[in-house]
């Protein structure tokens, strides 16, 4: 799903997967589709959900991932405040769609 909120991009990834945690070496994204990577390399967010039990994560992690792009690699990064504020409006937004039957917008 896209959403637009003043001047400001985001898109979810249904399919992102993060490989690696921490300082480890070899970490990457996979499972970005050509669309969300394109959205990537034009400077548009695009954030999922991270895939490990909430009781793994570490306390300031927020649960979500932004993805990166950078020397031929995919990567993420934890998302910033206002990013985070961001994607925590649409999941409202999403879940009050949902709630109320309301067809999800493109």
């Amino acid at each position: 799903m896209t959403v637009r909120t003043a001047n400001r991009k985001a898109v979810k990834s249904e399919t992102a997967i993060k490989h690696g945690w921490g300082r480890d070496r070899y970490r990457w994204v996979s499972g970005l589709t050509p669309t969300e990577r394109i959205a990537v390399k034009e400077g548009i967010t695009v954030y999922f959900e991270i895939n490990r039990a909430p009781s793994r994560l570490h306390h300031t992690q927020s649960g979500y991932k932004i993805v990166t792009y950078g020397w031929g690699r995919w990567d993420s990064r934890e998302p910033s405040g206002r990013e985070l504020r961001l994607i925590q409006a649409i999941e409202n937004f999403e879940e009050a769609s949902n709630s109320l039957g309301v067809a999800e917008a493109k």
